[in-house]
């Protein structure tokens, strides 16, 4: 499959039902590179669907999807303050789409997430497509072991997660000494233009007006907030709003995912969304639905995340020159 614009691909956890897909594509990842391997070191790379379905009882997994296909998958395990790497695999059709690389950011936005302080991982030295890829995303080279899999030369990579920021999921009572903070960040996402449901000029007034109604709803039970913070200050905020329909409650709304211009370009607007895609799946929710405007740069942003296009409606809302814009309509299965 070559790289092509229009290749959408989308990153979910993995479930049980996935461990024949999952056992596939490790297969048919490293059956080229067989001869390299002993046969032992061979037999732990791949997994039969069995061995698979006791990983992901154990471990955190993900997979990436073109269309209704799984074309890669990658885990992740906890030791200690650092987070494993583990069985990072691309059907060879789907390589030159980036999916490797779009496995490997939801991996580190899960590390950042859960505040671990370096990942590593292990890797084959013939294994060079691969080791580009881990370079690229920031692995270096560790003398640390192992050296070998059942004879099989092996060595390690290590990353440093490097996350100033900090992102939890605030009740009412948390978030209402930051009230004045939270204001200020919507007004600042306003007046640079984001179409988040004001038109500038935006007022304090207003602007914490909006954010006592929502701790309220947050206090009901209603809306989870999540909030982003440096050393003290508020950096970024986003909000599920859980749809409370009896035939609907599978269901959540992405809304007001608001990043600080100063910290901008920092991924932090990433690690938002993906500790909201956590939080919604810890309260059972399986399909987040989200809108945004037409051509602005948090469209490009969700189709990274591996949300789909449902659809464009046209003169949806205001700008803040008071033209009519178009909003994409999103949605994504966790």
């Amino acid at each position: 499959m070559s790289e092509h614009v229009s290749t959408v691909v989308q990153i979910r956890r993995a479930s049980l039902e996935d461990a024949e897909a999952i056992a596939s594509v490790l297969y048919e990842s490293f059956a080229e590179h067989e001869s390299s391997y002993t046969p032992e070191g061979f037999a732990l790379t791949v997994s039969t669907p069995e061995q698979v379905r006791d990983r992901l009882k154990a471990e955190h997994v993900w997979v990436a999807l073109v269309g209704e296909g799984i074309v890669g998958t990658v885990g992740a395990t906890p030791k200690g303050e650092a987070l494993y790497v583990r069985s990072m695999a691309v059907l060879p059709a789907s390589r030159g789409c980036r999916v490797g690389h779009r496995l490997m950011e939801c991996v580190e936005e899960f590390a950042v997430s859960e505040g671990f302080k370096r990942m590593f991982l292990s890797t084959m030295p013939f294994l060079t497509r691969a080791i580009k890829l881990y370079e690229r995303c920031g692995f270096r080279r560790s003398p640390e072991g192992p050296h070998d899999l059942r004879g099989t030369p092996l060595f390690t990579m290590v990353k440093q997660v490097r996350a100033m920021h900090k992102i939890e999921r605030l009740s009412e009572e948390q978030a209402r000494p930051m009230l004045p903070q939270l204001a200020a960040l919507l007004q600042d996402a306003v007046h640079s233009g984001s179409s988040v449901g004001f038109l500038p000029p935006l007022t304090f007034e207003t602007a914490e007006g909006y954010w006592l109604e929502t701790l309220n709803e947050v206090a009901q039970g209603k809306r989870i907030l999540l909030v982003s913070s440096e050393a003290g200050d508020v950096t970024g905020a986003v909000q599920l709003a859980l749809v409370a329909k009896q035939n609907g409650l599978h269901r959540a709304e992405v809304q007001k995912l608001l990043v600080n211009t100063r910290f901008r370009q920092r991924g932090i607007a990433r690690a938002l969304m993906g500790a909201a895609e956590e939080s919604a799946r810890a309260s059972g929710r399986t399909l987040l639905v989200l809108d945004t405007e037409q051509g602005s740069v948090a469209e490009k942003l969700y189709e990274k995340c591996g949300y789909a296009r449902a659809g464009v409606i046209p003169q949806y809302a205001l700008n803040a020159d008071r033209s009519l814009i178009s909003t994409v309509v999103f949605y994504k299965l966790l």
